[in-house]
């Protein structure tokens, strides 16, 4: 099973060169996607063993993020806003 889960845009956001840029610029944003991601991962985990009957080990997740310039919504990439 492969899940794509959308990165959450706010309405009126300015690209500011991609993630990793804005990791690096404000460390503290990293702790806070860690956390994100484990809770994720957590709540896939556990609807899975609940309505597919899925053993706990049975899900790999992966988290990837991408460039900014990587992302189009509504027709436009977002580095171009």
């Amino acid at each position: 099973m492969r899940m794509v889960l959308q990165r959450p845009t706010e309405p009126g956001a300015v690209a500011s060169g991609g993630d990793r840029h804005a990791l690096r610029q404000y460390p503290h944003r990293r702790q806070a996607q860690q956390r994100a991601a484990r809770k994720i991962a957590e709540k896939i985990t556990d609807t899975l063993e609940r309505i597919a009957h899925k053993p706990k080990s049975y899900p790999c997740i992966a988290f990837d993020e991408l460039p900014d310039e990587n992302w189009a919504i509504a027709g436009k990439l977002l580095d171009e806003e």
